[in-house]
């Protein structure tokens, strides 16, 4: 395929759980509150976007390893009134795609290439993330090969 793009290559991380920590007011320190939490409580984040919605509350969310989320939730429960979080969702067995490259701001339309691959494949992505080097998504888990293969088809990967 000629308009195959090189990038850096293509990774996955499964077996997560995506927790959303939902309508908080929006304030300087909540996001902070629940790293940090979480960091003293030595558990990893796989994956982090925060948002304001249409209430402007904002709704944080992030993965966990899927062993991890029970403890996770504990934590963000003993945190809700401080946060004043008006929910707590999470859901189990969803994995990450991410292709990276060295510098992604210097190629337009590498989020539109994976999202439309995507989509192509009809896989529904649940959340997104990008950097200036890579683009994740959070997707359900058992469509993992059928991410991998997609975005094989659109980019050119080192062997």
């Amino acid at each position: 395929m000629s308009d195959r793009m090189q990038i850096g290559g293509i990774t996955h991380v499964e077996d997560l759980t995506l927790i959303s920590v939902l309508a908080m007011p929006s304030q300087p320190g909540t996001a902070g509150t629940i790293m940090t939490a979480m960091g003293d409580n030595r558990l990893n984040l796989e994956f982090v976007a925060q948002t304001i919605g249409l209430s402007g509350k904002d709704h944080i969310i992030f993965c966990v390893k899927q062993a991890d989320a029970n403890r996770a939730i504990k934590i963000l429960e003993a945190l809700k009134l401080q946060i004043q979080a008006e929910k707590l969702m999470r859901q189990d067995d969803v994995s990450l795609v991410c292709a990276f490259g060295p510098d992604f701001r210097r190629m337009p339309g590498i989020a539109g290439k994976v999202c439309r691959a995507l989509g192509v494949a009809a896989i529904n992505i649940i959340a997104i993330s990008t950097s200036t080097s890579t683009i994740s998504c959070v997707i359900t888990g058992k469509r993992v090969p059928d991410a991998l293969a997609a975005l094989n088809d659109i980019f050119i990967t080192p062997s």
